[in-house]
């Protein structure tokens, strides 16, 4: 039986194309329902362009994150690599999950207007 963890959402129909970086911060792992300590990544906060500038928080390994301090205050245009968008449910309401291989800065020349 597919289950609905086992559906993948079409990244780029969900959250567009254009995402620009409002912030950094530790993601951390939780034990028994609580958070530890223990870090697990990044969680990179981007605002979608494409979308009417909603706002998607991104998981990504830590050691992947490629952007300067500068670059995470100037609100920079960001790419990711491997993105993708799950569903799941908890307590009955379904929750939605981004998750990335990387992210890094888009070069200047090629960031959208």
């Amino acid at each position: 039986m597919l289950m609905l963890r086992d559906v993948i959402v079409d990244v780029t129909g969900t959250l567009g194309t254009t995402f620009f970086v409002v912030g950094v911060r530790d993601r951390y792992k939780y034990a028994n329902g609580l958070r530890t300590e223990l870090t697990d990544g990044a969680n990179v906060d981007v605002v979608l362009r494409d979308r009417g500038y909603q706002r998607v928080t991104v998981a990504v390994p830590r050691e992947t994150v490629k952007l300067t301090p500068e670059e995470i205050v100037a609100n920079v245009q960001v790419v990711f690599e491997g993105l993708t968008v799950r569903v799941y449910v908890i307590d009955g309401k379904p929750r939605v999950s981004v998750k990335a291989d990387s992210v890094s800065a888009v070069p200047a020349k090629r960031a959208a207007a």
